[in-house]
């Protein structure tokens, strides 16, 4: 095998290696997505079940309370949808970073490879051997700090994905489910059921407007400030990498000089 036929070769393991990472990125994204929707399936099945739980201690059917409960479930959910948003922006911004990173990578190897195949197949003097050398060393330098950029923001969409569960169950967590009473005697339980008879539809509907007045009001303020610190993040992100960009360049152009 001749050396054009090897550089052939390279070329399309190029093009082979840049099909197997666009496939990768999809697949990592379809993960994500499908983690979220779990967790926010998750959370939305322990406030039915919260609302369910307490319906049955005060002796009243959630039907009869439908549309209270669902403006309460619509306003939980949108506060979800809210800090799950801002974390897609960055999940989405390390990626295309990280794309963009592959891609000079690729860009750098096949620039090694015009150089190797110009430094051994034309007639060169030797000093234009030496500056072609040069500019093929600083293409594997340029390659090798893109790899930064590349490792940070793989960290960085993990950190996204597990630190989003993190924020969720957090934000989202459910003391509520310490207003149950699961133990009572037989006549605590009658006494309970005889003054549900009375007030259990009163007590039911004050317990719902208490939940969309306090805990919503809480997830609401919670959620706005894990959205700022998830921004700040962003920026941080994003200055960090264009700061590296703009290193990497001073050195190939250092090294080509």
């Amino acid at each position: 095998m001749d050396r054009n036929e090897i550089c052939g070769k390279i070329c399309d393991n190029i093009k082979e290696i840049d099909e197997t990472e666009k496939e990768l990125c999809m697949a990592e994204f379809a993960i994500y997505e499908k983690n979220i929707e779990e967790l926010k399936s998750k959370k939305l099945k322990e406030l039915d079940e919260f609302f369910n739980s307490q319906a049955k201690f005060y002796s009243q059917d959630t039907a009869k309370f439908e549309k209270e409960i669902e403006i309460n479930k619509t306003q939980y959910e949108n506060s979800m949808e809210k800090i799950v948003s801002a974390y897609n922006n960055l999940f989405i911004n390390v990626f295309r970073n990280m794309q963009i990173a592959m891609s000079n990578q690729k860009i750098a190897v096949g620039n090694i490879i015009n150089l190797v195949n110009q430094r051994d197949t034309e007639e060169k003097s030797e000093e234009e051997k030496n500056e072609i050398e040069k500019v093929i060393l600083a293409c594997a330098k340029k390659k090798l700090n893109y790899s930064v950029i590349v490792d940070e923001c793989l960290e960085r969409s993990k950190w996204c994905a597990e630190n989003l569960e993190i924020d969720i169950n957090d934000v989202f967590k459910n003391d509520f489910f310490g207003l149950e009473v699961y133990k009572e005697n037989i006549f605590t339980k009658l006494r309970r059921l005889f003054f549900n008879k009375f007030s259990g539809k009163k007590k039911y509907k004050e317990l719902i407007e208490n939940y969309r007045k306090e805990s919503l009001d809480r997830i609401k303020k919670n959620c706005e400030l894990k959205i700022i610190e998830v921004c700040a993040t962003l920026q941080g992100v994003t200055k960090q990498i264009e700061q590296t960009k703009k290193e990497i360049s001073r050195i190939y152009s250092e090294d080509v000089t």
